[in-house]
């Protein structure tokens, strides 16, 4: 009997000395402890989940009173609203040369009397800016003369189109529904490389570089500065043809100076952009422009083989041909049909050339048009 307790003992003291037993020992508390976290975290999250219910109405009260919804803001006092009257012409009678020396351009109203955003917020403009519009039945016609006390220090590059440069730049915003959130904006520099870009929600921010019209605009370097003559066809632009007013915005940089100046006033303290503009007001029988854009596609390829090479049963020469069609066709102001045979999504411009010298990889942003084109209509102010 006490020879079996004895041989008990030892085998219990061999194994709590054997270092297995220790490891065994340390994986069990290990794991309790896990276990026991895991638990502890569960609540924390659950406790964290319940809150965040209970004070979700506090935080939408919260945004709504700290950034002040678009809805709700108010327009420009009337007194204080920036405001040119439009004048009718006959098409032809204006030759896009940058020049602005026709009587018709000389005779319009023009605006003047620019505002500092940058550097100096509120601040008038050191530099002189005039803008007259003109329009036909078939085309709105703009003329701005940026006049410079410098003139050979004028900012020009030449770039590739949509692109910021450190140059000189004009630009004309136009708010054709009269919506106070949607506008349209053309913008050239010295050199005439363009920009046009789509805004909406009534917010610098929200904006679409992938908007393509078709318009033409010229510029000129003089003695008294630069000035550039647009012509945006009607049929680019979409308007209500019985709304006699369009909202009007015109921006310009000048580059040595750091200088950002706005033909109606748009602060950095202001919370809004398009419902900042200023107006043009005077269209008369506006013809319902036909809207309808036809894009198509065709690519061939021609495929060699080697006598000796490939499979013997294939031709060594074949010939492969593939085409399609994009239709795009406005039924209304405010509908579009989209109709699109045989779509090839690969067909886009080449990237540019990049040298890259980081340890960090290079990317190109998405030029599909299938995948970008009214990508505004999907923006949502919460990250999805």
């Amino acid at each position: 009997m006490f020879k079996r307790v004895f041989y008990d003992l030892l085998i219990s003291i061999r194994k709590i000395s054997s270092p297995f037993y220790f490891l065994s020992a340390a994986k069990g508390v290990f794991m309790n402890y896990i276990v026991w976290e895991g638990r502890q975290l569960c609540r924390v999250y659950f406790s964290i989940i319940r809150n965040s219910i209970k004070l979700f109405p506090i935080f939408v009260l919260f945004q709504t009173l700290l950034f002040e919804p678009a809805w709700s803001r108010t327009d420009p006092e009337p007194a204080t609203a920036k405001v040119i009257q439009i004048t009718q012409i006959e098409e032809g009678k204006i030759k896009l040369d940058g020049y602005l020396n026709e009587d018709l351009w000389i005779k319009s109203e023009f605006g003047n009397d620019f505002t500092q955003k940058e550097p100096i917020d509120g601040n008038p403009a050191t530099e002189q800016t005039e803008v007259r519009v003109l329009y036909s039945l078939e085309a709105l016609y703009i003329g701005i003369k940026a006049y410079d006390s410098d003139p050979e220090n004028i900012q020009a590059q030449l770039v590739r189109r949509d692109y910021q440069s450190q140059s000189d730049e004009i630009a004309v915003l136009l708010d054709t529904y009269h919506d106070r959130r949607t506008a349209f904006e053309f913008a050239v520099n010295p050199r005439g490389s363009i920009r046009d870009v789509y805004y909406y929600n009534d917010n610098f921010g929200n904006s679409d570089s992938s908007w393509d019209p078709v318009w033409q605009v010229k510029t000129k370097i003089h003695e008294d500065g630069w000035s550039a003559e647009f012509r945006i066809p009607l049929n680019q632009l979409r308007f209500n043809n019985e709304n006699s007013t369009w909202g009007l915005q015109v921006y310009r940089r000048i580059q040595r100076k750091a200088e950002e100046v706005y033909w109606a006033p748009y602060s950095k303290e202001h919370s809004g952009f398009v419902s900042l503009f200023g107006t043009l007001t005077g269209f008369k029988g506006l013809p319902k422009p036909l809207h309808l854009e036809v894009r198509p596609y065709s690519v061939i390829n021609n495929q060699r083989r080697h006598p000796t090479s490939g499979n013997l049963y294939n031709p060594r020469q074949q010939t492969l041909f593939n085409g399609g069609l994009d239709v795009k066709y406005g039924i209304t102001s405010d509908f579009t049909l989209d109709v699109s045979l045989n779509p090839d999504f690969g067909q886009v411009e080449a990237d540019p050339s990049k040298i890259n010298l980081s340890a960090y990889e290079t990317y190109f942003p998405e030029k599909r048009p299938f995948f970008i084109e009214n990508s505004g209509l999907f923006y949502s102010p919460v990250p999805v």
